[in-house]
């Protein structure tokens, strides 16, 4: 993820386990509280849970995340919500 970047909201069919290899990354799902995870931490989001936010929570420096989707075969993985 670039500096500053970031995803809009979104949901996605499975759930979705998250590993972060590299920077910082914020992420808050509907109904909690946004948190930041660094290297070496990871997140799980439960299947049709909206993820508000998902950003690199640092302006100069870019971040990478490993995410494990688990979901029926040819489901869409990932809903824009409006």
């Amino acid at each position: 993820m670039a500096p500053a970047g970031f995803t809009p909201a979104h949901r996605h069919a499975g759930s979705v386990t998250a590993y972060i290899t590299k920077g910082e990354i914020r992420s808050q799902l509907a109904g909690g509280r946004s948190r930041r995870f660094g290297v070496g931490q990871s997140f799980f989001e439960p299947p049709g849970a909206v993820h508000l936010v998902s950003a690199n929570a640092s302006m100069t420096e870019p971040a990478e995340l490993i995410a494990v989707f688990v979901a029926d075969e040819g489901a869409q993985l990932t809903t824009l919500v409006k």
